[in-house]
């Protein structure tokens, strides 16, 4: 159990993992400085396949804990000038990367990607297949809400040539579903999985939230229990970032009925605890995946736009509102709304809302983040480690990690809390300005 001293101390760092280097973007890096970026990625690995984001931010509604960008729309044409820009801005971005236009993975999220309709979601299709090509054992991604899905446009998803499917269930109490205004049925996940199993979709993701309004201990084992009995390949669960200030929306929710930062620790723990207990594997901080799962058995693994891929972190081309890209050398992302992306694009330029090219520090800072999410502990030099001081002392002191010669390692209390340790390592590969990183187990 973590102690409620603990829990106090470190509520600010309770929940997910936040790559702490990539939040610092300039808006002085545009459309040229991107351009560059992908020129040089292209000459750089050639031949090295690209993971894609698309983004399509349409909803029919804005859900009351919402945190994506989203476009509310109750008319499915509006999509039709969106996939227009959208194919310009694959277009720029496959003109600088030149002949480097192989990809390994897409993810198609959103919004919700299934606002579109099937003409839309085949143009979709041949809009991204038209400027880049997926390796032979790609994996294709795409989200879809069960509650405004229909069973059709699964079965067209797959025939389109999507492998992998990520339904959005966040929680399948009643009471909770009432609190965030998204309703969907138990009956509706179940008939949306076996179909997608049914058509062919090798994988299938349910994406879980805890630290939602009205969620207890009681209700929630009850939805862990029964997205256990579904069976599905992987289930993400991940938590909710109350912020009423940058989302309005979430105004709307009443702050006495949300778990307090302990009672959202004890949601999390449950979490581990009863996937673990139906037969699941943890991976990293937040995913939890059936032996079957290739990411079950992968010797490597790295973060990827959804979880996690097995292999080595690849660079990844974002494109659409809100969509962001990671290089080796620089990350950037595009407007969150859709007039100013809509504006770049109309222009004819990359539509960045900022950028940044990466030093050392931050390319350390960012590989020494990806092998903690990954493997839950880094390799640090003895300078890094010098750099920790009393800070580190104190992420010992209270159970949150341990330290060796030159490792630092997650205790089971430090997954709930490991912002603290991301922190840190902000903090070390910024005084020490490292060149390299190597990390996981030898």
């Amino acid at each position: 159990m973590v102690s409620e001293g603990i829990v106090r101390r470190y509520a600010a760092d309770a929940g997910g993992f936040v790559p702490v280097g990539e939040h610092r973007l300039d808006p002085a890096f545009g459309p040229a400085e991107l351009a560059g970026c992908l020129r040089e990625a292209a000459a750089r690995a050639p031949d090295a396949p690209l993971a894609l984001e698309l983004a399509v931010p349409f909803c029919w509604h804005r859900c009351a804990h919402c945190t994506c960008d989203i476009v509310v729309a109750r008319d499915r044409t509006r999509a039709d000038a969106y996939l227009d820009r959208l194919g310009r801005e694959l277009a720029l971005a496959a003109d600088h990367l030149g002949p480097r236009r192989a990809v390994g993975s897409v993810f198609v999220g959103g919004g919700t990607p299934t606002f579109l309709d099937d003409a839309q979601q085949d143009r979709l299709w041949r809009l991204w297949t038209a400027h880049f090509e997926p390796t032979r054992d790609a994996t294709l991604t795409i989200a879809a809400n069960p509650a405004v899905t229909s069973l059709p446009q699964i079965r067209h998803l797959r025939a389109v040539g999507y492998t992998h499917l990520v339904l959005g269930v966040h929680d399948l109490d009643d009471a909770v579903q009432a609190a965030i205004g998204r309703h969907q049925t138990y009956a509706q996940t179940r008939a949306c999985l076996d179909l997608a199993r049914g058509v062919g979709f090798t994988g299938v993701t349910l994406d879980l939230v805890f630290g939602l309004p009205k969620q207890t201990p009681r209700s929630w084992a009850t939805t862990l229990e029964r997205v256990a009995a579904l069976q599905p390949d992987r289930v993400v669960c991940r938590p909710f970032d109350y912020d009423p200030v940058a989302r309005p929306n979430h105004q709307a929710l009443l702050r006495p009925a949300l778990p307090d930062r302990g009672a959202a620790v004890d949601l999390q723990r449950q979490a581990w605890q009863a996937l673990g207990a139906a037969g699941y594997r943890a991976v990293g901080l937040d995913v939890f995946v059936a032996p079957s799962d290739p990411l079950a058995r992968a010797a490597d693994r790295a973060r990827d736009v959804f979880g996690y891929r097995p292999g080595a972190a690849v660079e990844r081309v974002g494109v659409g509102v809100g969509a962001r890209t990671r290089l080796d050398e620089a990350v950037a992302a595009n407007p969150v709304a859709l007039a100013p992306w809509a504006r770049a694009l109309d222009a004819d330029h990359l539509p960045t809302a900022g950028g940044r090219r990466l030093s050392a520090a931050d390319r350390r800072r960012r590989d020494l983040l990806e092998r903690l999410a990954c493997d839950l502990e880094v390799r640090l030099t003895p300078a890094e480690l010098d750099a920790a001081g009393d800070a580190l002392v104190d992420l010992v002191a209270d159970g949150l990690c341990s330290v060796g010669p030159d490792r630092l390692a997650l205790e089971p209390a430090g997954r709930f809390f490991v912002g603290a340790v991301a922190a840190l390592i902000d903090r070390i590969t910024t005084a020490t300005q490292a060149p390299s990183a190597r990390g996981g187990a030898s």
